[in-house]
């Protein structure tokens, strides 16, 4: 017993690791990617919705902003009282989320003036494609950071980069970045190193690990620069926010951008500055909302310990998926010995839709507790690991079953049934060709002697004998023939598409393969060894010859033989 449980859990491993070993391929391939990050999208749809954010305020230019001003790029007069106003309420940071590269008159001087005396306007520059330069007369790289954002394979956005430094050139930070920094640095929060093998940094209660290709459910991904999972807050109703309009017009009210981030920046339509987001379903949500969310979550964890959303190591991730495929195995295993003997079938597949559904649950309930605690756990794969184990257990089950009911259980050669069977099928090939017929053989075994063996030396003995008997008469055959224990001590093998000198031949092989066992007898009347007697039949198939009419020849063969 103890042995077959060993042999069966042996199975369960052997499975599960060449499951989990297949999913770690489809994720090196980037197969799963797109599920995985789909999954992701989901999560945060579902997520419950969180509080406005009490640190950012922003300033949109929407389509009727650009219908009140009558020219776009606004003009750098219109840009100048819109920062007038906004500095009179003494924010902590102005972002200026708008490409400034060149002078639009007229303001021009004014609003250089302006920027020259706000040392805490922070400005956007485009670096990695399309380059666009700074807003003049601002102090690089003091007062700019980088606008770029990285998009995933679909066009989402689901990584903020914190920061690139080119091989010919020093660190530039990410817009949002810059502005939560110079937010937090007031707070008297500043960046730390922290473990450096991860280059990780820490951020007041946060801490930012790096995201590298084939983490959480990515594959091959661009991981240039330092890039982290976004976790986002919102977008629509997340953030306060007032139109460029209002600004221009004084009705703000009061105290709205005192000592807190205010971001200026379009959301029009028209200016097509929109992305797709984890909440899209069609919809695009413009740029400034992602760096508002960037901003959010650095201020955020870094002040109150909002969670990050990371990643775990990968030898982690694939050792929880190894766990999910032995999970799997062993309770489709234990539902199948469960259920074998079972007639009620609406109890089996019952059975088979709990073991498939409840671990299903559990794994999205434990992938979904773990994204709100803040850890991206795969979902996809895990759901595979779970199946696929449970499919290739159900596999290996149904061959043992099979195996079961077709092989003699002490000599593990084929058992009458099965002979019958084979034997039957052999006919039903020919059978209604009259263009092709076929000669079989049928070899008939009988151990000499045998019940005086057994009688001699006891059952234990006997069966013994005949299991070395069968594998003797197994290594005789060709991989075509069918070995079967017909009954007690004698064996048949039938020998398709075989004629009588070739059956000849092989029954002679039988005959001296079981002599050279030397198993002793000496309570035989033929010899002092354990011997065999073999009757050969052959006969050629056709409509007027049948497997029972093979039988009777092979049966009086060996009769003659003994």
């Amino acid at each position: 017993m103890a042995r077959w449980q060993w042999k069966q859990w042996q199975g369960i491993l052997i499975a599960s690791t060449g499951v989990t070993a297949m999913i770690t391929l489809a994720i090196t391939l980037g197969w799963l990617e797109f599920l995985e990050c789909t999954a992701l999208d989901w999560f945060f749809r579902m997520r419950p919705k969180e509080s406005v954010d009490p640190y950012i305020v922003l300033v949109t230019i929407e389509e009727q902003d650009i219908t009140f001003s009558k020219d776009w790029p606004i003009s750098d007069r219109t840009l100048n009282r819109v920062l007038e106003s906004i500095k009179d309420q003494e924010p902590r940071v102005i972002g200026l989320d708008l490409y400034r590269n060149l002078p639009v008159e007229p303001g021009s001087e004014e609003l250089l003036a302006t920027f020259a005396h706000t040392p805490n306007l922070i400005g956007i520059e485009k670096f990695i494609s399309n380059k666009v330069p700074p807003p003049l007369g601002l102090s690089y790289p003091d007062q700019v950071g980088i606008s770029d954002i990285v998009l995933d394979k679909d066009g989402k956005v689901r990584r903020a980069l914190m920061s690139i430094k080119p091989e010919d050139g020093e660190l530039r930070l990410g817009f949002p970045v810059k502005i939560a920094l110079a937010y937090l640095a007031e707070e008297g929060i500043n960046p730390v190193s922290g473990n450096n093998p991860n280059q990780e940094v820490l951020i007041g209660k946060a801490k930012f690990s790096i995201l590298k290709a084939y983490r959480g459910g990515y594959g091959a991904i661009d991981d240039g620069g330092y890039q982290i999972l976004l976790n986002y807050r919102g977008l629509e109703d997340t953030f306060t926010a007032i139109s460029l309009t209002d600004v221009i017009q004084g009705n703000i009210p009061q105290g709205l951008f005192r000592d807190r981030i205010v971001i200026i920046g379009s959301i029009a339509e028209s200016l097509n500055d929109a992305l797709l987001t984890p909440y899209s379903i069609g919809e695009r949500y413009p740029g400034m909302m992602i760096h508002a969310n960037i901003i959010s979550q650095i201020v955020n964890g870094a002040i109150h310990g909002r969670p990050m959303l990371k990643t775990v190591a990968k030898p982690l991730e694939l050792s929880l998926i190894w766990l999910w495929a032995i999970l799997g195995g062993s309770l489709q295993w234990w539902v199948l010995q469960k259920t074998t003997y079972k007639l009620n079938v609406f109890k089996q597949i019952q059975d088979s839709l709990i073991v498939l559904m409840g671990p299903l649950g559990l794994q999205w309930a434990l992938s979904y507790g773990s994204f709100i605690s803040g850890v991206w756990l795969p979902i996809i794969a895990a759901n595979l690991s779970l199946v696929s184990s449970i499919l290739v257990i159900k596999s290996y089950h149904s061959r043992y079953l099979q195996n079961l009911v077709s092989k003699d259980e002490l000599t593990q050669v084929c058992n009458r049934r099965y002979f019958e069977q084979a034997l039957s099928r052999e006919w039903l090939r020919y059978h209604g060709n009259h263009e092709t017929s076929a000669q079989i053989s049928l070899i008939f075994c009988d151990v000499d002697c045998f019940k005086l063996y057994n009688d001699s030396l006891g059952h234990q003995a006997g069966d013994q004998c005949l299991i070395q008997v069968a594998q003797a008469i197994k290594e005789s055959v060709r991989t075509s023939d069918i070995v079967a224990r017909y009954g007690g001590e004698e064996f048949a093998v039938i020998l398709p598409d075989t004629q009588l000198p070739l059956a000849s031949q092989i029954a002679e092989r039988i005959r001296q393969n079981v002599h050279n066992l030397g198993i002793v007898h000496k309570a035989s009347t033929v010899s002092s060894n354990v011997t065999i007697s073999c009757g050969i039949a052959t006969i050629k198939i056709g409509l007027h010859s049948s497997p029972k009419e093979l039988l009777g020849k092979a049966d009086l063969a060996l009769y003659r033989a003994k």
